[in-house]
């Protein structure tokens, strides 16, 4: 991908804006959970603007009105977050608990095989999980 710092720190509004970091938890204790990064957006023109230049994938979302969703996952997700981080204002906490959170899997996970899971490493996803959750929902005042 050839992008420019400029377009980094547009993404970065974007995200702040119109961004959701998310990790998923898995309902068995040991699974893998997930870490993805959405935009949700009206506007065709940014959708695929996000698609083509960041390699994401775009889905028309079932309302009322046209809005798109444009999302990224894991590996993906964190490179977009780690080429953005300097850039974000609103979500900056939240990117750096998924870039954790992802690299705490990158290190558990063997490819091809089950993840190796400590009670620690249990405990360091569900805590990055918990942390995220709290900052998406604080609401301090101005």
């Amino acid at each position: 991908m050839d992008i420019t710092e400029l377009e980094w720190a547009y993404l970065a509004g974007v995200i702040d804006g119109e961004g959701c970091i998310r990790i998923q938890r898995e309902k068995r204790k040991r699974a893998s959970s997930n870490m993805s990064l959405i935009v949700t957006n009206g506007d065709v023109s940014l959708v695929r603007w996000l698609r083509d230049k960041f390699e994401g994938k775009a889905h028309l979302k079932s309302s009322s009105r046209p809005c798109w969703n444009v999302w990224w996952t894991a590996a993906k997700a964190c490179y977009i977050l780690e080429n953005v981080y300097p850039f974000l204002i609103v979500k900056q906490k939240q990117a750096r608990c998924a870039l954790d959170f992802q690299s705490l899997l990158r290190d558990t996970h063997r490819r091809g095989r089950q993840p190796v899971l400590t009670e620690a490493n249990l405990a360091q996803r569900d805590a990055l999980i918990e942390a995220i959750s709290i900052l998406k929902h604080s609401t301090e005042k101005v």
